[in-house]
């Protein structure tokens, strides 16, 4: 990714629903409303081909890492980030560094994160 925004989505999907990718969250509005931000997710589970499934069905449009050994939460500790759900943890980056969490999944309140962050570059 190449983008100096970016929003780093970190999911266990055997311990929550993919219901938060459908396209409902609209997507792909924020993709082409927003090209200078990037979105990465990184996926933790066990069935890897469900969620190739599930994800090409829910048409999400994002790139994606499947991380079957759990690897990016240890390296990154993300169990010591402040957050009572540690299966879904959302932030955004800044030219690689985290720089605040990530309201992800309700379009409207990340729609406006996005525009005070990028605001702040302008």
């Amino acid at each position: 990714m190449t983008c100096d925004h970016q929003i780093l989505i970190y999911h266990n999907f055997d311990k929550s629903s993919l219901h938060i990718f459908s396209p409902k969250f609209q997507w792909a509005e924020l993709k082409s409303k927003y090209p200078d931000v990037g979105i990465v997710s990184i996926f933790e589970g066990k069935d890897k081909e469900f969620l190739i499934k599930e994800l090409t069905k829910l048409e999400y449009p994002w790139p994606i890492f499947y991380d079957k050994n759990r690897q990016f939460f240890s390296l990154n500790q993300l169990d010591t980030v402040d957050k009572k759900n540690k299966n879904f943890i959302p932030f955004h980056l800044k030219d690689g560094i985290a720089i605040s969490g990530a309201e992800v999944g309700v379009f409207p309140y990340l729609e406006e994160e996005l525009n005070k962050i990028l605001k702040i570059e302008d």
